[in-house]
Order: C-alpha cells, then sequence, then structure tokens
C-alpha cells in the first residue's frame, strides 16, 4: 500500500514566482522513491491572487489553493488545513527551494526512529554560485507524520519573519524525537551543537550518505534572509520577533 504524503508549498506573489514553482515541483517528482507514495502536493498562494501560465495546475498531484491572507504562515496553515489523514505524512518546501533526489528516501527512513525529521542545506546565489551551508533547520528540509503536526498545531501568523523558530519552539514542548540530517562530509560546526541545546536536547544530529545537504536554497532579492539584511524596519522587526522568542521561551528555538 502505498503512504499518503502531503507536501506544502507556501508560495508568496512575486516575479519570480511561476520560475521558482516549476523548480521546486519538479524536485519533488524527481525523489528517488517518489512512486512509493500517495503524493498531493497543496501550492498556498497569497488571498486574491493567481498563479498564471504555469502548466502545474494540469498535473492531478497539484492542487492550488488560497490562503487566508498574505504571509508565509497563512500560507502554511491554509495546507494544514487540508491535511487531515493522520496516517499519512507531511512535508514542506518553500518555493524558491529544492530537494535533492535523495531527501525523501533518508528523511522516510529516520521516521522509522525519530517523531520529526530537518535538514541542513546548501545556499545558492541565482546565478548558481555556492554560497555555504546553513545548519538552521529552516521547513523545506522538514518531514514529520501528520500526527506529530496536529501535536505541535498552526503556525503562529502574528511572526512574519521567524515563524519556523516559534513552531519549533512548540514542537520541543511537546518533547517529540528530532533527528537533524547533514552531508557526511560535515566539519564540526558550532550551528549543530546550537541546534541540539536550542531543542532542549530532545534533537540528535545524523549524517547521511551524501557529501551535500540533501536541499538546495536559494537566497535571492525576495527572500526573507535578504530583505531582513538589506531593509532597516524589516532587521529591527526581525529583531522584536527574537525578544518574543526569548521572552516566550527563554531561548530563539533551533
Amino acid at each position: 500500500m502505498l503512504e499518503k504524503l502531503t507536501v506544502i508549498i507556501p508560495s508568496r506573489t512575486h516575479d519570480k514566482q511561476t520560475k521558482f514553482l516549476i523548480k521546486a515541483t519538479d524536485s519533488i517528482f524527481k525523489q528517488n522513491i517518489i512512486k512509493k507514495f500517495d503524493l498531493t502536493i497543496l501550492v498556498a498562494i497569497d488571498k486574491g491572487s493567481s498563479v498564471k501560465n504555469v502548466g502545474l495546475e494540469k498535473k492531478k498531484d497539484i492542487r492550488f489553493i488560497e490562503s487566508n491572507g498574505n504571509s508565509q504562515a497563512a500560507a502554511l496553515n491554509a495546507g494544514i488545513k487540508e491535511t487531515s489523514d493522520e496516517n499519512g505524512f507531511v512535508s514542506i518546501l518553500e518555493d524558491d527551494d529544492e530537494w535533492l533526489p535523495e531527501f525523501l528516501f533518508f528523511a522516510r527512513e529516520a521516521l522509522n526512529n525519530f517523531d520529526f525529521v530537518s535538514s541542513n542545506q546548501s545556499q545558492f546565489s541565482e546565478d548558481g554560485k555556492f554560497l555555504g551551508i546553513l545548519d538552521f533547520p529552516t521547513p523545506s528540509g522538514w518531514l514529520m507524520p501528520v500526527s506529530t503536526l496536529m501535536k505541535v498545531g498552526n503556525f503562529n501568523e502574528s511572526f512574519k519573519w521567524h515563524l519556523d523558530n516559534e513552531w519549533l519552539g512548540r514542537l520541543a514542548k511537546t518533547k517529540s524525537s528530532r533527528l537533524h540530517l547533514i552531508e557526511s562530509s560535515a566539519q564540526k560546526r558550532p550551528e549543530l551543537q546550537k541546534l541540539v541545546n536550542y531543542s532542549l536536547g530532545f534533537s540528535k544530529i545524523g549524517s547521511h550518505t551524501l557529501g551535500t545537504p540533501l536541499i538546495k536554497r536559494i537566497l535571492h532579492s525576495k527572500s526573507g534572509t535578504n530583505q531582513i539584511s538589506n531593509d532597516k524596519l524589516k532587521f529591527e522587526d526581525s529583531q522584536k520577533e527574537y525578544e518574543l522568542l526569548n521572552k516566550k521561551f527563554g531561548r530563539i528555538p533551533w
């Protein structure tokens, strides 16, 4: 019997949206074990928006759904609302990221022993220049049983920049076991110990057999990282959210 897998793609409105969506969804279909799943891809778009001339709406595994707002958290929550099979699995892939073909194989295997799996990422510029490795568990590397998702609940829509940190803080409160996947050639990096400490010890680090991270992340002008770095007001908003996280959890969750 095929296992049910729902992949939620939060997709904000911008001029690169179509280009990114095609690459992101292609990376899902190219997973080396994708035929083992009953797949549904939910592309959650901003309220009142549309994505035209993509061609993806004609594929049977893809559904476009409209969120109740204009934020990443709102888009993710729209996808969660459509995810109801408690015996299945759910994953997130941001539209400007891609999975390596082996991601699902390693992540699904890890769920035989853990309640939640994440991955680090290789970061690239839009022109393909390698920028480094990010060890933070961004949502594009998350895979979990739907039951884990339901324990933690929706994303907090009052957070614009660090909704993933806030969700991970609540995940730790459920005492769910976590495995963070890293490349086999990984050197000792401070961020990896930070991940273990800031998840209250419920996370373990595990390496897969590839020499590169399982997620490819594109840094571009519309990405949250670049917006925070290049806009003083957005940077200040980001810092305010960090203050709220520290107040709520006593740390910035990873």
